[in-house]
């Protein structure tokens, strides 16, 4: 049947006249359990009549029944839907106005449509600019990940992504999808299946800071350049050391390192800051930062430099509400 984008279509509008007719059955019960069955009548179950006349007028066996149907419906909407007006010359022009509605429960079944065949594709992903705006806004940790380009990016933006494999079987969902969408702003790409989660890692290479540190990712090899290597694996935290920000603040960290100074790193991510004074030589080190994902990601990444929890310690959470999660034996005291 996937094959077939006329067989899906066809699906997608039985299921989508089973929703409309279903929520207009409740509609009619509803009213008459207030005492409205009249109302219910006249209201809903004339667009019955109409609803069902139309299909069949297409099809000859039963082309006169559906006409019937459909102009007994369409005649008694105009002559009960202004029955609440008082002035009666806009009785009839409120009950002609009524017919409009038509569009909105056309507009029901078709929607089933192109939600059916939407999801028939292998992945669906939403791009909205007020799902995005709102995600920032209850996810302040996530900021720093965020620059000009990428909110330009969703800037205006309200689409939907399909990916589809290229065989018959996608063809024949993307067949369906532009048959419900009549083609209208679709555009197609192709893109070659890749470690997606990995790939970022070739061009994530050692990063020269300042006069002594050198930034080596957790896979390259050690620049053999005298410099103090700092190992490093972000994973999804911010804190590579390629940001500008980033590596000004390892090279400031150069002029204040001591054996008795002790370094507070606030919204550590990788901890690539506390990390790197620590390198640097100073006695110990306490991160904190609002991404639960912190604590564990700058953990590993103090091991990766033989760092342990006796020199440095990280907490999750938010300082003005004074929850912390700690990684360490110890917890931290006020």
């Amino acid at each position: 049947m996937l094959n077939d984008p006329m067989s899906i279509m066809i699906l997608s509008f039985l299921l989508g006249a089973v929703h409309l007719f279903t929520g207009m059955g409740i509609k009619i019960y509803m009213l008459a359990k207030r005492g409205h069955l009249m109302d219910g009548l006249m209201d809903v179950g004339l667009w019955y009549l109409i609803l069902i006349g139309l299909p069949m007028m297409v099809l000859p066996a039963v082309a006169n029944v559906g006409k019937i149907l459909a102009i007994v419906g369409a005649v008694g909407l105009i002559l009960t839907q202004g029955r609440h007006e008082k002035n009666i010359l806009m009785k009839p022009i409120k009950g002609v106005m009524s017919l409009y509605d038509i569009t909105g429960y056309l507009s029901d079944v078709l929607s089933y449509s192109r939600v059916l065949a939407l999801g028939l594709a292998g992945g669906m992903v939403v791009e909205d600019e007020a799902d995005f705006q709102q995600f920032l806004e209850h996810n302040h940790q996530y900021w720093d990940y965020v620059d000009d380009e990428l909110e330009q990016k969703f800037a205006g933006v309200s689409r939907i992504k399909c990916y589809l494999s290229d065989d018959a079987e996608g063809k024949a969902i993307l067949a369906a999808i532009r048959a419900a969408f009549s083609n209208n702003n679709i555009s197609t790409a192709f893109i070659e299946d890749s470690d997606w989660e990995n790939n970022w890692r070739e061009y994530y290479k050692p990063i020269e800071v300042g006069e002594k540190l050198v930034v080596v990712p957790e896979w390259e090899e050690i620049p053999e350049n005298g410099r103090l290597p700092l190992r490093l694996d972000p994973g999804l935290i911010f804190g590579t050391g390629s940001h500008a920000t980033t590596r000004m603040c390892l090279a400031a960290l150069e002029k204040y390192c001591s054996s008795e100074t002790r370094v507070l790193d606030l919204g550590c991510g990788s901890g690539i800051l506390g990390i790197g004074s620590l390198v640097l030589g100073n006695k110990c080190c306490v991160g904190c930062d609002i991404d639960p994902k912190a604590p564990d990601v700058a953990m590993a990444n103090a091991a990766l430099n033989g760092i342990g929890a006796e020199r440095f310690k990280v907490y999750a959470g938010d300082m003005p509400e004074h929850k912390y999660a700690a990684q360490g034996p110890e917890p931290l005291h006020q």
